[in-house]
C-alpha cells in the first residue's frame, strides 16, 4: 500500500506520513524516513568555509610558515575526503536506504565510505589537539612571570612621575 505524505520533510510528523496496515487497516507510522542528504553544492561551500576558517586561525598563530602551510593542507585533505566520502556515501545510502536487498550487497561499501569519513575526522582531530597545544603554548608565554609584573609596575611608577 503507498504512503501518503504532505509533505517531503525528511522526518515527517506521525500525522504527515502514516503506512495502513494491511492486516488490520490502522494507520501506523512510517518508521522509515524519507532520506535528503544536503545537495552537492551545499556540501562544498560548508568544505570551504571550514577551510578559509582554519586558515584564518593559522594565521593568528605565531608559527613557522612552513608548518602552517603543511598544517593547512593536511586540514583541506581531510575535509575534502570527508566531504567526498559523504558525496558517495549519501549516493550510495540513497539507493540502499530501505531495500534490504541492495542493502545486503552494497552495505560493506557504505561502510567504508563512513570509515574513510571516520579517518578523516580523527585527522581532524588530531589536528585540533596540535593547535590547542600552540594556542596554548602562545598564551602561555604571554603571561607575564613575577619579574615581568614588577619590571611593568616600575616602567609605569616612572611614566606616571614624569
Amino acid at each position: 500500500m503507498p504512503r501518503q505524505s504532505k509533505t517531503a520533510d525528511p522526518f515527517p510528523s506521525e500525522e504527515d506520513e502514516q503506512l495502513i496496515d494491511p492486516d488490520d487497516g490502522v494507520p501506523r507510522p512510517v518508521i522509515m524516513k524519507q532520506f535528503n542528504p544536503a545537495p552537492l553544492y551545499q556540501m562544498r561551500e560548508e568544505a570551504d568555509t571550514q577551510i578559509r576558517s582554519f586558515s584564518e586561525l593559522l594565521d593568528t598563530l605565531p608559527m613557522d610558515l612552513k608548518l602552517k602551510l603543511l598544517w593547512k593542507q593536511v586540514y583541506e585533505n581531510a575535509v575534502n575526503d570527508r566531504k567526498n566520502a559523504m558525496m558517495v556515501w549519501c549516493d550510495l545510502y540513497s539507493q540502499v536506504h530501505g531495500d534490504a536487498d541492495k542493502h545486503a550487497i552494497h552495505g560493506d561499501r557504505i561502510a567504508k565510505y563512513m570509515e574513510r569519513m571516520e579517518k578523516s575526522n580523527q585527522q581532524l582531530l588530531k589536528l585540533a589537539e596540535l593547535v590547542y597545544k600552540v594556542k596554548e603554548q602562545e598564551e602561555a608565554d604571554n603571561i607575564p612571570t613575577g619579574n615581568d609584573l614588577f619590571d611593568l609596575l616600575e616602567t609605569n611608577k616612572q611614566k606616571k612621575s614624569k
